[in-house]
C-alpha cells in the first residue's frame, strides 16, 4: 500500500520502526512533505506541526510505564514515544522505561503533560513556556535529555543559560545548576568559570555572604578553586593581586577625571548660554521699549540692538530706530 492511501483513509500512526523500514516513493514523499509527516525520521519529527487528527492518536495506544529506580512516576503511550523520542528503542526494554535514580519525577510529569496538551488541543500548539523557574526549567531540560526529547525544550534551556550567564548570577539560580550538576555540566561550568573570574579580580559585589554561601556548597566551591588555579597557569593571568589592585585604582582614578573634566564643561557651558540668555532678554526689552509707540516717538538703536532684531526677526529696525 502506498503512503498517500495509508493516510488518506486510516489516521493510525505507525510504529516507528515500521516507518524506518517503509518504502516510500518520490512522488509520495513529496505528497507528504517528508518533514513532518508520520513517514518521516523521528528526529526530523515536530508533533506541534501535525494536524489534529493525527496528534490524537498519539495518546492512544501500548501504556509505557516510567520508573526511577523501581518507582512507577509517570506513563506515557507508545505513539507518543516513538514520534517524540530519538532514544525510544534504547529506553524502551521489557515494556517499560528505567531512569537514573536521581532523575527528578516533576520534570519528567511536566515534559509528557506539555505532549498530553499537544496532543488533545484542537488549535495549533505552542512552544512549551521558558518562563519557568530556573529549577523547574532545568528539571524538565534534564528529563527531556534522558528521555530524547531536547527538541521540546531547547528553548526553554537557552533561556536558562541566559539567567546563569548574569554577570554574577543570582544565588536561587545558582542553587538550581547545583541540584542538576550532573544531568546540565556545560552549564554548571559557564556558572563555575564567571564566578571564578570575580574571585579572581575580587570583583563580587557581596564578598562575605559569598563566602558563606561557599561554605555550604563545597562542590561549587572546589570548582571555583580548580578553576582560579587553571587560571594561574596561563601567562595573562600570572599578575600579582598587588599589581591587579593598582591596575584598578589608575583606571578609577583616570575614569573619575574623565568624570570630572565632563561636569567642568557642562557647568561651564550651562553659565555661557546663562549669560547668552541673559543678555538677548535684556536686549529684547529695550528693542521693544525704543520701538513701541509713534514713529517720532521711537528711539535709536544701538549696534547690538540693530543685531538682535535683525537675528530675531529677519527684517531690519522700524522707522526710527
Amino acid at each position: 500500500m502506498s503512503s498517500t492511501s495509508q493516510y488518506s483513509t486510516k489516521t493510525t500512526v505507525p510504529d516507528i520502526s515500521e516507518l524506518n523500514r517503509a518504502h516510500v516513493d518520490a512522488k509520495a514523499s513529496r505528497r507528504n512533505n517528508g518533514k513532518n509527516s508520520p513517514l518521516a525520521d523521528v528526529k526530523d519529527i515536530d508533533i506541534r506541526n501535525w494536524c489534529v487528527q493525527w496528534r490524537t492518536t498519539l495518546v492512544k495506544g501500548e501504556i509505557i510505564p516510567i520508573l526511577i529506580g523501581n518507582v512507577l512516576v509517570a506513563e506515557i503511550r507508545k505513539p507518543m514515544l516513538n514520534v517524540t523520542s530519538v532514544k525510544a528503542q534504547e529506553l524502551c526494554k521489557a515494556g517499560k522505561i528505567e531512569l537514573p535514580t536521581d532523575t527528578d519525577k516533576d520534570g519528567v510529569n511536566h515534559l509528557l503533560h506539555y505532549f498530553s496538551c499537544v496532543a488533545n488541543t484542537k488549535r495549533k500548539p505552542t512552544f512549551m513556556n521558558n518562563h519557568l523557574p530556573t529549577y523547574q526549567a532545568l528539571s524538565v531540560c534534564a528529563a527531556a535529555a534522558l528521555l530524547g526529547m531536547d527538541k521540546y525544550t531547547d528553548h526553554v534551556y537557552k533561556m536558562c543559560e541566559a539567567k546563569l550567564r548574569a554577570d554574577p548570577a543570582e544565588y536561587e539560580d545558582i542553587d538550581a545548576i547545583l541540584a542538576f550538576e550532573k544531568h546540565h555540566a556545560r552549564l554548571f561550568k559557564v556558572v563555575v568559570n564567571d564566578l571564578a573570574t570575580h574571585v579572581w579580580n575580587d570583583t563580587l559585589p557581596d564578598k562575605e555572604d559569598f563566602a558563606a554561601y561557599l561554605a555550604e556548597n563545597p562542590v561549587l566551591e572546589t570548582a571555583i578553586k580548580a578553576a582560579n588555579d587553571a587560571y594561574a597557569e596561563k601567562d595573562y593571568l600570572m599578575e600579582t593581586r598587588e599589581e591587579r589592585r593598582m591596575l584598578r585604582e589608575e583606571y578609577q582614578a583616570r575614569r573619575k577625571e574623565r568624570e570630572q573634566r565632563f561636569e567642568d564643561r557642562k557647568a561651564e557651558y550651562k553659565a555661557r548660554w546663562a549669560a547668552i540668555n541673559t543678555k538677548n532678554a535684556a536686549l529684547e526689552k529695550s528693542c521693544r521699549e525704543k520701538s513701541s509707540g509713534a514713529v517720532e516717538k521711537r528711539k535709536q538703536f544701538d549696534a547690538n540692538e540693530r543685531r538682535h532684531w535683525i537675528s530675531t526677526r529677519q527684517c531690519q529696525p522700524p522707522k526710527g530706530c
